[in-house]
């Protein structure tokens, strides 16, 4: 190969839940976002980015919140070189224009973040801690999060759950099989006078079943292997915050449950004490559960019913406001959105969708008052903080896969090209025009070809098996499939498109009935480019799903994807061969 590389191992093949639950949502976002709302035009457009640095270095972070001066305070986690060294962090300090003003050292990592209304205080939270700062970054106090207890006796009952956890998932697999089983010896009996046509669907939905049969034993054998060990290490879950809210009288804290699954509020006074439960397991798809105050009321992003929801100090439900719904302005689209919320001064309430990166403002009744526009974050459901500068009327919003700041400014305030929009254009006119027309994995048709192994667990192997062939147009339409697309030409499920993911995953039989083109269409749009390397996004139903770096060399492609960040390269490289030089 002309390449020389060393090639990046694939994703586990053994079970994972996670992942499973990730390309579910990849494929629904794509299904149930087919025709994305027509939103009224943005009032503003991203055109910078803050990337937190200390002595030239890049930190990464995992939120931020702007504080009544208008200061961003960016939760970082230290850099260290030693493994065994305990979870550290730093806040780094910037102004709203992005200027770096200093930094605060913290024996923890913080995770969330908020302030006091008059902003002479800073309470964060994170990696077991809560901590009370002042704005010279002097830590006023810090106390143990309150879901953690005496660890002793969490771990304890960690250990009891996973015992009892590990019970349920084996009863669950058994269970799974013995379904299959039974369908598959019921699918195995040929009906009398079946037709040619019929023996052909039959044997078609006989094979998903066998493969669905071979992961659930495999699942099975996996789980009755795993021994539950629980040790101290098992509590970094448990010592997440997923938010930090702050009205004129208390302070707030979101803490995953010990118990069970969701996320509990915990209310106490300014002094870090007495801590109690206003909200018990509070559903937050994705890990994500942001709680923030109006002053008087806790205002949560409760993603897995697309609203927001008001609840007053004691965590009686005021009112609520938001929809799923794709084809209206004001409602929230993609798997779980909104995924953050922001409150201004003035009592609007501003909301945040992962996946799509749109900002919306609403009244404090949940008015939809409009559009604000929309961050380029990447797809993929992840925090998304946000802050809104009155002053300088800029928005800003967390990108996880940059591990930076977007930074939203008026549209009647841009003259010409943003650096981002710059580099697109760069990249269309150059090696996108290079990457038009018609592309084929070597060896699509080989069993021995990384993009003919479908695995159910990699994200890189499902999309591969979907782009053995791909066609990219000049108008950012992209043909991508398993075979050449032909016109009006259809394939069964099990190789082909959503529906076939679907099935190997929930094992649907009616998924498996639905027909399906040879040809999925999305669209393409180029980010970069640098000397030989071209780097897109591919966006389904609106939602961009992964980005590609493409490499060039003659009529051939390496093609490697990735899933969030640049540098979290999934799966092994793709080489494609030109078929046709221009798209049709």
């Amino acid at each position: 190969m002309f390449w020389n590389f060393t090639p990046q191992g694939p994703f586990s093949r053994s079970t994972n839940r996670w992942t499973a639950c990730l390309l579910a949502c990849f494929a629904f976002q794509a299904m149930m976002n087919d025709t994305q709302a027509a939103n009224p035009e943005p009032t503003h457009k991203a055109a910078l980015s803050i990337y937190p640095k200390l002595d030239s270095k890049k930190l990464p972070f995992k939120t931020f919140s702007m504080s009544p001066q208008r200061e961003l305070w960016l939760c970082c986690s230290a850099v260290s070189n030693q493994p065994s060294a305990k979870p550290a962090g730093k806040i780094l300090v910037y102004s709203v224009e992005g200027q770096f003003l200093r930094s605060i050292d913290l024996a923890f990592a913080p995770q969330a973040i908020g302030f006091s209304q008059d902003g002479s205080t800073a309470f964060v939270a994170g990696s077991g801690t809560i901590a009370k700062l002042g704005t010279d970054g002097s830590v006023i106090k810090s106390i143990d999060a309150p879901n953690v207890g005496n660890k002793e006796e969490a771990l304890e009952e960690m250990r009891k759950a996973a015992e009892e956890q590990s019970k349920q998932m084996r009863e669950s697999m058994q269970l799974q099989v013995s379904q299959v089983e039974k369908q598959i010896a019921k699918m195995e009996e040929a009906p009398e006078e079946e037709t040619e046509a019929q023996e052909k669907r039959r044997n078609r939905r006989l094979k998903i079943l066998k493969q669905q049969l071979d992961q659930f034993e495999q699942m099975l054998t996996q789980v009755e292997s795993a021994q539950s060990a629980v040790d101290e290490s098992s509590l970094t879950q448990l010592m997440r915050s997923t938010g930090v809210a702050v009205s004129k009288q208390d302070l707030f804290v979101s803490l995953p449950t010990s118990k069970g699954f969701g996320y509990d509020v915990w209310r106490m006074n300014f002094d870090l004490e007495e801590p109690t439960i206003v909200i018990k397991r509070g559903s937050g798809c994705c890990g994500q559960y942001d709680i923030q105050s109006d002053g008087e009321n806790l205002v949560i992003a409760e993603n897995g019913s697309f609203q927001v929801a008001v609840y007053d100090r004691d965590g009686k439900a005021v009112s609520h406001f938001g929809e799923r719904a794709t084809n209206k302005p004001e409602g929230f689209g993609s798997c779980c959105n909104p995924m953050n919320v922001r409150c201004c001064e003035n009592g609007d309430v501003l909301t945040a969708e992962s996946s799509i990166g749109h900002i919306k403002r609403f009244s404090s009744k949940g008015e939809f008052l409009g559009f604000v526009g929309t961050a380029p974050i990447g797809g993929g459901c992840k925090h998304v903080a946000i802050a809104h500068d009155t002053v300088s009327d800029r928005y800003f919003m967390f990108n996880q896969d940059r591990s930076c700041i977007s930074v939203l400014v008026p549209i009647d305030k841009l003259e010409g090209e943003t650096e981002d929009e710059k580099l697109a254009r760069e990249a269309r006119e150059g090696l996108g025009k290079k990457l038009l027309g018609s592309w084929e994995i070597e060896d699509a048709d080989s069993k021995k070809s990384p993009a003919g192994l479908l695995d159910t667990n990699s994200i890189n192997d499902y999309y591969a098996s979907q782009m053995k062939h791909v066609t990219f147009h000049e108008n950012g339409k992209a043909v991508r499939g398993q075979t050449p697309s032909k016109e009006g030409s259809k394939e069964s499920a099990e190789n082909q498109g959503l529906f076939g993911l679907l099935t190997k995953i929930a094992g649907e039989e009616s998924s498996a009935d639905a027909p399906q083109g040879d040809g999925s269409e999305c669209s393409w749009k180029a980010i970069s480019q640098t000397d030989k390397v071209l780097t897109i996004a591919f966006f389904e139903g609106g939602i961009q799903s992964f980005n590609a770096k493409i490499e060039f060399e003659n009529d051939k492609a390496m093609m490697t994807l990735h899933f969030g960040s640049d540098e979290a390269v999934s799966g092994q490289p793709l080489i494609y061969h030109r078929t046709k030089k221009t798209s049709e």
